[in-house]
């Protein structure tokens, strides 16, 4: 009996450490007072015996009002402000400070430093290899160099053209490569125009190859070139706003778009379901209790276990797709996807609609439910910050 009364109360008190309210909440013995200065209001006015005067204080430093937007252009309160994590200078915890990727057949350099760290070092490695430089423009990112002539085989001379771009997060940079070859005796003849591939990928290999190597011993933090502060145009991610709706914005081609997004919807508290590229429409769910750390009494009140998510949808994408709401927001997105119609929403279903439309050279990444509707604001702020952070 003594047991059962010492196992009943330890019971009781698991169930109350387990609720984070009681301890944590707005109400709670150890809430957050974070805030708490922005409920305080004016000091009263100092009051002067009678007899004494004061002159008025004029302040010396003015505050300007400060209009404080979020990285999607849009005004919020003091209230609601959050300060936010530092950005990381790359996500991908398992790659290297300098590594080679590569898709449909092209290959880059990608470096964990920015632009302007990177445009002086790759100077140093053609001046270091005895590769002479026709055109250097940091404005545009690109170098060209003059011809070269391989040991190997002198019948035949190349030219190299570098060109150096900001990468998809802060501070890092991509190096894309293109080569052209002419036979010796017509270096005279007007210079042909760059191919939109190498005509040899074993000279392009060969460049990217010693760069990468060389990048990897001598890329210097520290040291950055002012020339190079402009070097790479915009990133190659960011958020931004279409017709009042949170947005990610990628300006990568089509194909590199939908490799990284589906890279990303992979990640952290995302499981991607399905996709469909031809629809530009991938199916995923987000359960964020895949990202939170359980504490110690979390982990003891076994009946308390996080949400979890299934390995397979309950429905197919096309199901899905042929079950969404009947309103404009959702005509309007999903009027050209093939499959979309209109019907009552599907018992049970459950996840997200990342949807992904292609503008000239920039693709949209918009996040809907599982109907098509658009989602809260915040909520869907939050879930595109964490697809962003993501991808490669």
């Amino acid at each position: 009996m003594k047991f059962f009364v010492v196992r009943l109360s330890f019971l009781s008190v698991l169930s109350l450490l387990s609720g984070c309210g009681f301890l944590f909440g707005d109400n709670g013995v150890f809430r957050n007072h974070s805030n708490d200065y922005l409920k305080t209001g004016s000091i009263k006015e100092i009051e002067l015996p009678e007899g004494m005067t004061s002159t008025n204080l004029v302040p010396i430093y003015a505050i300007p009002d400060v209009d404080v937007v979020d990285d999607f252009g849009d005004a919020f309160s003091v209230v609601e402000y959050d300060i936010p994590m530092p950005d990381q200078l790359n996500t991908d915890k398992a790659s290297a400070g300098v590594k080679l990727q590569k898709l449909d057949g092209e290959r880059w350099i990608f470096i964990k430093a920015s632009p302007a760290q990177v445009w002086p070092r790759t100077q140093n490695f053609l001046s270091e290899y005895g590769i002479r430089v026709n055109k250097s423009d940091p404005y545009s990112g690109v170098i060209e160099s003059d011809w070269v002539t391989f040991r190997d085989d002198d019948s035949m001379r190349s030219r190299f053209k570098l060109t150096l771009e900001k990468g998809i997060h802060q501070e890092t940079t991509e190096i894309h490569v293109r080569q052209l070859e002419v036979p010796t005796e017509n270096i005279g003849s007007p210079v042909p125009v760059w191919p939109s591939q190498s005509v040899n990928p074993i000279r392009e290999s060969w460049l990217i190859d010693n760069l990468s190597q060389e990048l990897a011993k001598n890329i210097d933090n520290s040291s950055a070139s002012l020339l190079g502060l402009n070097v790479g145009g915009e990133l190659k991610a960011g958020f931004a706003k279409k017709n009042g709706e949170p947005v990610i914005r990628i300006h990568l081609s089509s194909n590199r778009t939908w490799a990284t997004l589906l890279h990303s919807s992979r990640q952290e508290a995302f499981r991607n379901w399905e996709f469909n590229e031809s629809k530009g429409v991938i199916y995923l769910d987000y359960n964020d209790e895949l990202t939170k750390k359980r504490g110690f009494f979390q982990r003891l009140a076994f009946w308390n276990k996080p949400k979890t998510t299934p390995e397979k949808a309950l429905y197919p994408l096309d199901d899905i797709l042929a079950h969404l709401d009947n309103n404009s927001n959702v005509n309007a997105l999903f009027s050209d996807v093939q499959g979309a119609s209109y019907a009552d929403t599907l018992d049970k279903s459950e996840g997200y609609l990342l949807v992904v439309k292609r503008e000239g050279d920039y693709s949209y990444v918009y996040l809907r439910d599982v109907q098509g509707n658009k989602l809260p604001v915040l909520e869907a702020k939050h879930k595109l910050r964490m697809l962003r952070k993501n991808l490669i």
